[in-house]
């Protein structure tokens, strides 16, 4: 969800209709900046592993910290496709790792 809302910003920023298809999402940045779609995969697969056992044991504690924590998860994830995407339109050279 994270990434379809980012993706949507991604494209309002640009101008373009937020339903209109393209590789902003975030398999394709991870593609774009060399990683193999089987690496890509397994990324994806062990970060949803990870935030959805983190998301049970902290919903547990607390409501209020769990969506103070999406809400940070969100920002951090925008801040990091904004940029992503700023250095692969300046070159490949430009890209964060």
């Amino acid at each position: 969800m994270i990434d379809m809302l980012t993706t949507v910003l991604l494209r309002l920023r640009a101008g373009l209709h937020p339903m209109k298809p393209d590789r902003r999402h975030l398999h394709h940045t991870l593609m774009d900046i060399g990683l193999s779609a089987r690496q890509v995969t397994a990324a994806l697969l062990s970060l949803s592993l990870v935030l959805g056992l983190f998301g049970i044991w902290i919903s547990e504690i607390s409501e209020t910290l769990s969506m103070l924590l999406y809400c940070v998860l969100f920002l951090a994830n925008c801040m990091y496709i904004f940029k992503t995407r700023r250095s692969l339109d300046a070159g490949p050279d430009k890209v964060p790792v």
